[in-house]
């Protein structure tokens, strides 16, 4: 499983594994002998990666990880949209996204 924090990618080891090949939208933009990978935050991508071991046997791309710069973000606060609901509204609890 590919995760995303402090502007790096990173993944578990795979064993026998002698490189990964990291994908951006889809294409290859890095190849790297660690389980790791620095990330640009300056824009949106889905970033992929994918174990290669000694044979030159490629596995599956991993689930996409989206990455996108903070500038790029709009939140939108509903109550400022859309009226009071005439509901009553138990055990409610917010969502990051």
């Amino acid at each position: 499983m590919v995760k995303y924090a402090d502007k790096s990618l990173s993944w578990n080891t795979i064993t026998n594994t002698t490189e990964y090949k990291v994908l951006k939208n889809g294409k290859e933009v890095s190849k790297t002998t660690k389980p790791t990978f620095a990330v640009a935050e300056e824009s949106y991508g889905k970033y992929q990666v994918i174990a290669v071991d000694a044979n030159g046997v490629h596995s599956l791309a991993s689930e996409p990880v989206i990455v996108v710069a903070d500038n790029l973000i709009t939140k939108y606060e509903l109550e400022n949209y859309a009226s009071k609901s005439a509901e009553s509204i138990k055990d409610f609890q917010e969502m990051d996204l």
